[in-house]
């Protein structure tokens, strides 16, 4: 939808700023009931909002998404990240979709959007997000040394694990999760988890 970048900024005032940026064409997404929008973006966060707004009904009616609340206050995305939105409930399977973008901020920062596109869901899109290990079998962050003595080495256990996301469109099954171990290019210990049903 969208090649070149835009910005959004905060004017520098303590004044209110609802900035609206609108694809004004209508997107043909009739043929495809799983459908995303995704797009590049850096931002820096203080007490704004963003929102994507979609319109099944050529911009008749709009329903309004919140998006990259995963930044906290006072922190920047990387340049770039990808964000991505399930907007199927609303533009699923509609012959005239609208896309806009919403930018509310009070004395804040920025907002640039790159590469907009709608894309159909994958069947099949599992995404690690987080892997540890540690000591205990909570699972959990641990202060865990990466040195120890072989002493204790000999009899320490880890518990390894990790956090997926589900991006696609079908439940995954017999997923697992496997473990490799390798010291000097020999792996040393590997291991799978139990599946996923």
């Amino acid at each position: 939808l969208v090649g070149s970048e835009m910005c959004i900024r905060d004017r520098g005032s303590t004044g209110n700023q609802n900035a609206f940026l609108e694809y004004t064409q209508s997107i043909n997404c009739s043929g495809y009931a799983a459908v995303q929008l995704m797009f590049e973006t850096y931002l820096r966060q203080y007490q704004e909002t963003r929102e994507v707004f979609v319109s099944g009904d050529n911009g008749v009616t709009w329903d309004s998404i919140q998006v990259l609340t995963q930044f906290g206050n006072s922190t920047t995305s990387p340049n770039t990240y990808t964000e991505v939105v399930d907007i199927s409930a609303y533009a699923g399977g509609n012959s005239d979709v609208r896309i806009k973008f919403k930018y509310t901020g009070a004395f804040d920062w920025f907002w640039t959007i790159d590469d907009v596109v709608i894309t159909t869901i994958p069947d099949n899109d599992l995404e690690l997000t987080q892997e540890y290990y540690n000591s205990t079998s909570d699972l959990t962050y641990t202060n865990y040394y990466t040195m120890i003595p072989v002493k204790q080495a000999d009899s320490a256990k880890l518990y390894f694990g990790a956090e997926v996301v589900n991006n696609g469109n079908r439940d995954q099954t017999n997923s697992y999760l496997n473990v490799q171990v390798e010291f000097n290019g020999d792996t040393v210990y590997s291991e799978n988890s139990d599946t996923v049903t």
